[in-house]
């Protein structure tokens, strides 16, 4: 596993339970999904090392399941992870990184099962990892330690589909 996965991918606390999410040093915000902080306009990243910061909610997209935090401290050191564009195909190995269950920190590993399944109107990246509640908000990423996907969701009626 690429090590700056790790030190980018810190965990969301509220009062409603937890998630996960990543650094953008490029942009200095941190990624997660909309409904890991709806109803919530601050809430507690915490990394590896157990070290908390107060972060606010400064962005959110409803419909694309995505919100932006700016998080008080100095993560300069951070390093740089990028995204790796439209390249997700069918059987590709990827990494599931996050906090399932507000445990510590996990990657799993998985396959692409269809780079493209339609559901509700939107297209998703569909997995065999094991995703699991808390992994909301963390990236799902490729061999290159590029991220394709932010993890979403399982289906919980089905096994090894997130």
């Amino acid at each position: 596993m690429d090590q700056n996965i790790f030190q980018t991918v810190y965990k969301v606390n509220h009062a409603g339970g937890s998630g996960s999410c990543f650094y953008l040093k490029r942009y200095g915000f941190f990624v997660t999904n909309y409904h890991v902080v709806e109803g919530f306009r601050q809430v507690a990243l915490e990394d590896n090392d157990k070290n908390r910061y107060l972060a606010k909610v400064i962005l959110v997209n409803p419909s694309l399941d995505i919100a932006l935090l700016s998080a008080e401290g100095d993560f300069s050191k951070l390093p740089e992870i990028n995204f790796a564009g439209n390249e997700v195909v069918l059987g590709q190995k990827i990494n599931v990184a996050g906090y399932p269950f507000g445990m510590p920190f996990t990657a799993t590993e998985g396959t692409i099962s269809s780079p493209r399944q339609l559901m509700d109107d939107n297209y998703y990246i569909q997995t065999d990892a094991a995703v699991n509640p808390g992994n909301s908000g963390g990236p799902m990423f490729n061999q290159n330690g590029e991220v394709v996907a932010i993890t979403t969701s399982k289906l919980t009626n089905a096994d090894n589909m997130g």
